[in-house]
């Protein structure tokens, strides 16, 4: 298991794009949150399903950091022959873009002045049956995130639903599983990162 010293901040500029994100020592960097200069946002799920031969999802998620707009990000999602696929959580504007992958299955949904929430199960009726597994703590923290989450939240409404023990056997967040949390404020190009568990760290500011 993966533990809070594994994970540091990244900032980091390739080809004159900037993008900042938390990345895994042993990873690429992608696979958590990201938000890059264009002001698009990238915040991945882990999702269970089949793989076959082809790109892996890391390098997808990756790719994505350097995206200009929520419709390069998806060109380059379907464009790519996958081995497996993330959900990838993508906003910029005024839009959340979700995107499910599933072997070769892409669901895509939009929503624009709309809140939404994902955690780490399917939410595409058409891409569930290729679902291997899901678990209720998924599904209760999905549940107790979607009751919290309403138009016109402030940073300090997002670290407080980050904060949430409501549900003590399957809590947003976690004393056992959660290693950190992001909240990004993509007009200013602030990322709030806190490392550890939201309730008892602390939320520091950077800039992009």
């Amino acid at each position: 298991m993966s533990a809070v010293a594994d994970y540091y901040l990244l900032k980091a500029e390739i080809n004159g794009i900037k993008f900042i994100t938390l990345a895994a020592k042993t990873l690429l960097a992608g696979d958590s949150a990201g938000m890059n200069t264009f002001g698009l946002c990238q915040c991945i799920n882990e999702l269970h399903s089949e793989s076959k031969v082809g790109v892996p999802k890391n390098f997808v998620a990756r790719a994505i950091l350097e995206s200009k707009s929520l419709n390069a990000a998806e060109e380059l999602i379907r464009n790519t022959p996958k081995a497996s696929g993330f959900n990838h959580v993508l906003v910029q504007g005024h839009e959340v873009r979700n995107v499910e992958i599933a072997g070769a299955k892409i669901g895509v949904s939009s929503y624009i002045n709309q809140p939404f929430v994902h955690t780490n199960h399917y939410l595409s009726p058409a891409l569930q049956k290729f679902e291997n597994f899901k678990t209720i703590n998924s599904v209760e923290r999905y549940e107790r995130a979607s009751h919290l989450t309403n138009m016109g939240m402030t940073v300090k409404d997002m670290i407080l639903l980050l904060q949430d023990h409501r549900n003590e056997e399957n809590p947003i967040c976690s004393h056992d599983f959660t290693l950190g949390a992001l909240v990004f404020d993509l007009p200013k190009k602030e990322a709030y990162v806190c490392y550890g568990t939201p309730c008892k760290g602390i939320f520091n500011k950077y800039y992009l």
